[in-house]
């Protein structure tokens, strides 16, 4: 046909051209087209010269028919138009799908590499790992199954059909572990779709998943109201088939349902829609599926289980079909054959069998000892396959004759022989409620019941159903009479029909009480509350008075000493009295309301007299100054108190209130006793004992004399009679019930006070003094405050340890009040000590002569030594410069004590590459005694920084601040021999060019860090690498400043020593470091210092700075009068992470530093503010006062010069004091 197409034999227009789901074939071309979803009837082989093509859209649904061999050609999209023109396009395998599945594990299996959207379906060799991806449980690729999940309480939750073949294929091939292991259904489950067609298999079997039954199963299995359908068990393997193939004694199955199942085997012979054989427990369960069997030989079938062998069954009934048409088949719509308990079952299903066939159970094998079948009932046909009625019953065939069947119900309809315990019933019966009613008789738990409704109720009983009550009427007043029964989802009492008259209802009122209607049989005399006479009166029914339905309106007096309730009864039908229609409650505020001792009570009046019973009276304090207090619930102490009258209880009852208040009583002061005393300059004077007269026994009160002082007329020495007090307090346990009236100063004393004379007047100087070398005369001494020498010793000269006897007399304004007013001194000058010393040179050293200089005391001039000056050394020595930085996260590289460990000559300190910033540097030279170096760094947020020399830090430690520039200069007499060059490796700028001899290096203006540093000393004028370390510049200038930025910034001071502190305060921690008088601290934020360090650098001399703190509660650290026992140069004086205050500091220089300059220092104190400047030494704060220090200054002056002013950085002294002490 196509070479015919080709040839152009056919008339196109009579071809339509149309295949629809077609496989053509062209033997001749070896080609093959496929047309829709085409399915191949043979196998089908495109050889390796041949060609297949698939329309748009083409496939073929049995892959498995067709074979392509390699370089077959293949194409798709084929087309053909009516001109017989044909396209398509070439396909080529790719390898970006995977299809198959090879199982590996619970994880994962292997699938084979494949060609995504392939025609012919191409799968490669290659294997690939995957996770297993499920489907209702089962793995999409290699049928898997998906595990289930074991719970908080050790059960494996099964919420799909994987899990459920899953624990079904652990049990069975892992039993020793999974024997006793529990599971709980958490969904419905679904294995299989339309297994059933109007109960029986459906013809259309093919692609239904098969079941195996779980096997010796003795856990506990939980459908928790869920089902399991489709199952599809046929088998010629197995013995025994349901979910579970067999359980034994401990197994518990309950609350499963199954639907749409079918169980057929071939061999077996113990069948249920549950378990086959059952040794356990069964409950709450169902069925709806078929259960069937070929086997020809005894075989039990059953809907709920196929053999009962010892096990019990309850609460379980069976809808399902159950079917076999061989001679040896027991069948039951419960179970086959039991020889337990069956209890609270029934069936609704079609029974078919060999013989013994019932509608509960085959054959029942039971025995009173073992169990029984009880409370059961079928409605379902029974069927044998030779219809002979001695082989069926409507409940089960009795195997022996002690098998029990008990309060049993069929239909009787279908009655087939009667049978001992079963009773056959109608579909009256049935539909009335009798059976479930019946069934349910004699079980104390609810088990049986059936909605009872013309639509909508249920035609039978059913497990768990309503309530169903039997109700019983008699025909006349005695169960004598005739009944009638009726069931009902209503309990009802028991109805008697009596012959009754009826007594009308009497209202009740306001005080009188009525009655309900009732109605009373005239034959046996009883009462009834309704006509019917169903509900029999113990007593009549009384209406109780409802009372009355008072208004109440409150009425006080002008002085609110009174307030009266008045209680009118709204209702216009009342009946009282026109004396009880209208009641006024009043309560009266008590007379003579100052404090006695006694009570004071409110009194009550009703009117009329004992109108209300509950009528009561309570009292409250409301006194805002004081808490008055009740006694025994009653006033009687001074204060405000309420008193409020409650008539009636609970929600209906009304108050009113009267305040009133109790009066303090008035005492007076009868006499005063006060101490004698010893002159101290003041005219206080301890009170002893103060007499009041007034107070009520057995009250305690008296006057407060403690820290009571009072005033005598004069401070001096003598004896007085008047004195002079401040306001009196009372204290005692009744002090607040009186009021004391102050007495009028001067008041007489009861007994004069006498005030002695001091022993010795105040200051008074020892016998013997020694004095400084610098005083040549006695008035050059200084004696204590209020002290001085007799006129005739002023001007006595003093030798040096030669003692000279003088007289002192005090001459205070207060002289008269001392025994002892004047003492011999023996004054002795002693020897000159040379405190400070200097070093004089008498003759300057050359490279060619020594030199010469002398040591001598600064006071006394006396020459303590001399020595040679060494000539100087006429060459330049090489010197060796050395350097070591503080970088970010890592701190001081190398050892920053131990110069040694530093980085020299050109070394790079710092780091390359890792963006972390320079914070300090340390710079030291070393091969000439005659040359030093000094360095200033430009630091974040402080800008440069004072000059530090020889070793010192510059920057800043611990602050996270960057240093952005630096400076380094020589100094010393060598310095003009030498050249110092440095470079930086500054952020986004690399390394700049070489800067020297005090030119600024780095950036300016821009917030960049240094990273890194190189410096080198050269002899002056020399050269060197300036690619030292393999280092180029990748800049040609040293410092970069922005526009805003000093592009040439000169640092003063270098000449200046300068004094460097920092604090830690208080919540803050280490504050940054302070320079020359900057404060460091805070002010006005009320936070301690606990700690200091004080350093000194760029100085110019030897010597040191020493410091030491008073510290709350430890006092002065070290001897306070000893400076070798004090903190030097950084080291930290104080606390920290203890919380304890400074409260004063002492600062001094040693050595050339204390020769040259002074240190001043002023503090801020706690309460009194910024103290007077202090200085070399001196105590600097308060003592004895547990005031902080929270701020300090420090600075260094040239010897002798003056102090900083009062104002000095812009804080202003605000107290002269420099110390307080208490």
């Amino acid at each position: 046909m196509d070479s015919e197409i080709r040839a152009g034999k056919i008339d196109f227009s009579a071809i339509k051209r149309t295949y629809t789901d077609s496989i053509v074939v062209d033997n001749m071309n070896n080609t093959a087209r496929i047309y829709g979803a085409a399915t191949l009837c043979e196998d089908l082989t495109i050889p390796s010269a041949g060609t297949i093509m698939f329309a748009e859209g083409a496939s073929i649904t049995n892959l498995d028919k067709l074979t392509v061999e390699e370089d077959a050609k293949i194409f798709v999209n084929y087309k053909m138009d009516e001109y017989g023109s044909e396209s398509y396009e070439k396909h080529t395998h790719n390898t970006e799908a995977t299809k198959g599945g090879t199982y590996i594990d619970s994880q994962k299996h292997y699938e084979n590499v494949a060609c995504k959207d392939c025609p012919i379906g191409y799968v490669t060799e290659t294997k690939v790992e995957r996770e297993h991806t499920y489907e209702n449980g089962f793995c999409k690729a290699c049928d898997a199954y998906e595990p289930a999940v074991l719970n908080s309480n050790n059960a494996y939750e099964i919420g799909n059909a994987g899990q459920l073949y899953w624990f079904a294929d652990k049990v069975n091939k892992e039993r020793y572990k999974y024997v006793n292991a529990k599971a709980v259904l958490t969904a419905d489950i679904v294995v299989n779709k339309n297994v059933l067609n109007d109960g029986d298999l459906t013809k259309d079997v093919d692609g239904l998943r098969d079941w195996t039954p779980i096997q010796q199963y003795g856990g506990t299995f939980d459908g928790a109201q869920h089902t399991i359908s489709g199952i599809y068990c046929v088998s010629d393997t197995i013995d025994e088939a349901g979910i579970f193939q067999n359980t034994i004694d401990n197994a518990i199955v309950e609350n499963i349902g199954v639907l749409d199942s079918y169980y057929c085997l071939k061999e077996g012979y113990n069948v249920g829609g549950i378990v086959g054989f059952n040794s356990g427990i069964i409950r709450n369960c169902y069925n709806e599926g078929m259960v069937s069997s070929l086997y020809n030989n005894d075989n039990y079938l059953g809907g709920i289980c196929g053999m009962n062998g010892g096990g019990t069954i309850t609460g379980c009934y069976n809808k399902g079909k159950v079917a076999n048409s061989v001679w040896g088949t027991r069948a039951g719509g419960i179970c086959g054959r039991s020889t337990n308990k069956i209890l609270n079952c029934y069936n609704t299903g079609s029974v078919t069998g060999g013989y013994m066939v019932g509608g509960i159970c085959g054959s029942n094998a039971s025995s009173t000892t073992s169990g029984r079948i009880e409370n059961c009932y079928n409605i379902g046909t029974i069927n044998t396959i030779i219809n002979d009625n001695d082989d069926k019953r409507n409940i089960a065939v009795i195997e022996n004759e002690t098998a029990v069947v008990k309060n049993c119900y069929y239909l009787q309809d279908n009655q087939i022989a009667v049978e001992n315990g079963a009773t056959g019933m109608t579909k009256d019966d049935f539909a009335s409620g009798k059976v479930a009613y019946l069934l349910q008789k004699g079980q104390d738990d609810p088990v049986w019941g059936q909605t009872l409704a013309d639509e909508g109720g249920d035609p039978y009983p059913v497990l768990g159903g309503k309530t169903v009550y039997q109700n019983v009427t008699y025909s006349g007043c005695t169960v004598d009479t005739s009944l009638t029964i009726e069931y009902s989802n209503e309990e009802k009492d028991i109805k008697f029909t009596h012959a009754l008259v009826k007594s009308e209802k009497v209202n009740a009122d306001c005080e009188k009480d009525g009655m309900e209607a009732y109605w009373t049989c005239t034959s046996c005399q009883k009462q009834f509350s309704d006509e019917e006479g169903t509900k029999e009166l113990n007593e009549l029914p009384v209406i109780s008075a409802f009372g009355h339905d008072y208004k109440v309106d409150e009425e006080k007096s002008e002085d609110d000493t009174r307030v009266t309730l008045i209680f009118t009864c709204k209702r216009e039908d009342c009946t009282a009295e026109t004396d009880k229609h209208e009641v006024m409650v009043t309560l009266n505020a008590p007379d003579l309301l100052t404090y006695d001792g006694t009570v004071k009570e409110a009194t009550v009046t009703q009117t009329p007299k004992d109108a209300f019973d509950s009528v009561s009276v309570s009292y409250e304090s409301v006194d805002k100054r004081r808490s008055a207090t009740l006694v025994g619930g009653k006033p009687v102490n001074a204060g405000d108190y309420r008193a409020t009258v409650t008539v009636g209880t609970g929600e209906d009852a009304v108050s009113a209130s009267v305040e009133y208040t109790i009066q303090k009583k008035e005492i007076s002061v009868y006499s005063i006793d006060a101490s004698d005393k010893i002159y101290d300059g003041a005219t206080k004077v301890k009170v002893d004992h103060v007499t009041l007269i007034g107070i009520l026994e057995p009250d305690v009160v008296e006057a407060d004399t403690t820290d009571l002082y009072g005033d005598l007329p004069d401070k001096n020495a003598g004896t007085y009679t008047e004195i002079t007090l401040p306001e009196l307090k009372l204290t005692g346990d009744d002090a607040d019930n009186y009021e004391l009236t102050q007495p009028k100063n001067p008041m007489k004393l009861n007994v004069s006070v006498s005030v002695q004379k001091a022993p010795k007047a105040p200051n008074m100087p020892g016998a013997s003094m020694e004095v400084d070398y610098t005083k040549t005369t006695v008035g050059a001494v200084t004696l204590p405050a209020g002290w001085k020498f007799d006129d005739a010793d002023i001007d006595k000269k003093l030798d040096v340890d030669v003692p000279v006897t003088v007289t002192a007399k005090y001459a205070g304004e207060d002289a008269d009040n001392y025994e002892v007013e004047s003492v011999e001194i023996a004054l002795t000058r002693k020897a000159c000590m040379h405190p400070t010393i200097k070093w004089i040179v008498d003759k300057e050293a050359t490279v060619d002569a020594e030199g010469s200089r002398h040591k001598e005391c600064t006071v006394c001039n006396t020459v303590l030594a001399t020595e040679t000056i060494a000539k100087l050394k006429a060459q330049t020595p090489d010197v060796t410069i050395r350097y070591t930085t503080h970088v970010q996260t890592y701190g001081w590289q190398g050892d920053e004590n131990n110069a040694n460990k530093w980085f020299a000559n050109g070394k790079m300190a710092g780091t390359s590459g890792k963006a972390k910033r320079l914070e300090g540097i340390k710079i030291r030279v070393y091969g000439n005694d005659n040359l030093g170096i000094q360095y200033t760094t430009h630091c974040q947020s402080y800008g440069w920084l004072p000059w530090s020399a020889n070793g010192e830090m510059n920057g800043t430690e611990g602050e996270a601040k960057r240093l952005e520039a630096i400076k380094i200069q020589l100094t010393g007499a060598d310095k003009e021999k030498y050249d110092v060059y440095y470079r930086v490796h500054a952020q986004s700028y690399g390394w700049l060019a070489w800067a020297a001899n005090g030119a600024p290096a780095g950036t300016a203006g821009l917030a960049k860090r240094l990273e890194a540093i190189q410096i080198v000393i050269v002899k002056k004028g020399e050269s060197f690498d300036h690619a030292i370390g393999n280092i180029q510049s990748a800049r040609g200038e040293a410092y970069i400043a922005s526009s805003t930025a000093n592009a040439n910034p000169v640092v003063t001071g270098e000449n200046n020593v300068n004094v460097e502190y920092r604090t830690h305060v208080q919540s803050f921690g280490w504050q940054g470091w302070k320079y020359n008088g900057v404060m460091s601290g805070t002010s006005g934020k009320a936070k301690r210092l606990e700690g200091i360090n004080i350093k000194l650098t760029n100085k110019p001399y030897s010597g040191s700075i020493v410091y030491t703190t008073h510290v709350q509660s430890i006092g002065w650290q070290g001897n306070e009068n000893n400076v070798n026992t004090w903190f030097r140069d950084g080291q930290m004086a104080g606390t920290s992470g203890r919380a304890k205050r400074l409260e004063a500091i002492r600062i001094a220089l040693t050595g050339e530093m204390a020769e040259h300059y002074d240190v001043y220092y002023r503090v801020h104190a706690q309460t009194y503010g910024w103290l007077a400047w202090a200085k070399n030494g001196e105590a600097a704060g308060t003592a004895g006062l547990s005031k902080r220090l929270e701020g300090i200054q420090i600075v260094l002056v040239p010897k002798g010069g003056a102090a900083p002013a009062n104002n000095y950085g812009g804080v202003v002294t605000t107290n002269k004091q420099t110390y307080i002490k208490k």
